[in-house]
């Protein structure tokens, strides 16, 4: 036995609507049904939907269910791998104890928002209301906030630069800023988280933290 793999696929009904599949994938890359009618639905759009949120559903619907009265979680579980792996022929605690990864098919990885720092991540004046928001957080002079915060193009990307009390920070915007969806889109929040990240993720010893 190699893993468990779930699919999410598109089920074709209004809004966000997937389908998971389920399976468990042997050392020789085979692999064998375990579920295949399990799925969610939600009225958005695929505007606001990240992988994360996919990969989080996936798992808990193909997942053990909650328990009827009567029964306990811990018995439910028992119940949900032992009914697994008669399936396949596999012990229900050797099943559950394999990794577990969620892929998505090539139509939902196209739909998948990618997850970045506004609609347009690059547009200028997003950029600059960010970098202007950010100097102020960090409380540096207001009258040139390139001397406090800056981009700057490094070899795996575009980076922010964080400078504050003799500390310096490299953000990646692909790794580090894309990471962070808050609610909406507005520069000023991102600033806000970023500014944050700066005061978790500086090292006072060196005065320089690892980029991204």
């Amino acid at each position: 036995m190699s893993r468990l793999v779930t699919t999410v696929r598109l089920a074709g009904g209004p809004g966000v609507s997937v389908s998971f599949l389920h399976e468990l994938e042997r050392d020789d890359g085979t692999r064998v049904l375990l579920l295949d009618d399990r799925g969610c639905t939600s009225s958005g759009t695929w505007k606001h939907v990240t992988r994360g949120e996919l990969e989080r559903d996936a798992r808990t619907c193909v997942g053990p269910d909650e328990p009827p009265p009567g029964r306990t979680h811990e018995e439910e579980e028992r119940l949900h791998w032992e009914a697994l792996g008669a399936r396949v022929g596999v012990p229900g605690p050797e099943l559950a104890a394999l990794r577990h990864d969620v892929v998505l098919d090539p139509q939902v990885e196209a739909l998948v928002a990618q997850p970045g720092l506004a609609p347009r991540p690059l547009d200028p004046e997003y950029l600059r209301v960010l970098l202007r928001q950010l100097a102020r957080y960090l409380a540096e002079e207001q009258s040139d906030p390139a001397a406090t915060v800056h981009l700057a193009a490094r070899e795996d990307g575009l980076v922010v630069v964080m400078r504050a009390g003799g500390r310096v920070l490299e953000a990646g915007l692909a790794d580090r800023l894309c990471a962070y969806v808050p609610d909406g889109h507005d520069p000023r929040s991102h600033a806000e988280w970023l500014a944050q990240t700066f005061d978790e993720d500086a090292d006072p010893e060196s005065g320089r933290a690892p980029a991204g």
